[in-house]
């Protein structure tokens, strides 16, 4: 078991601002993608769901790298995070398939056989 990293809280406010970040930036592209519809129903739909949607995918984002978050936010963590935020399904399977097998340890009590 290790122990956790000395700049933990830092990690977890850099994590926060790009959350925050990518919930803001949603706003002005759900507006562009709304404004297509034809009429009123169909552009409040969209630009909830749009909103909705990059919501779920921050709090997913955040969920999932807060702990190694990088201390220094940079222009290019920021866009990794807006495109990460439409993308969070295929983030959250990864997860689940890949990065907790990579995390379970072998059981050492287990017989060797």
């Amino acid at each position: 078991m290790s122990l956790p990293p000395k700049n933990s809280t830092q990690n977890t406010i850099a994590a926060a601002v790009c959350a925050a970040i990518v919930a803001v930036a949603c706003v002005p592209i759900a507006a562009f993608v709304a404004s297509f519809g034809e009429t009123y129903n169909q552009r409040a739909l969209t630009y909830c769901v749009i909103l909705l949607w990059g919501a779920a995918g921050a709090i997913t984002i955040f969920s999932l790298t807060y702990k190694s978050a990088a201390k220094k936010l940079s222009a290019g963590l920021m866009m990794k995070w807006i495109v990460s935020a439409f993308f969070w399904p295929l983030l959250l399977i990864s997860w689940y398939f890949v990065g907790r097998k990579r995390n379970q340890q072998p059981d050492e009590t287990a017989d060797p056989k």
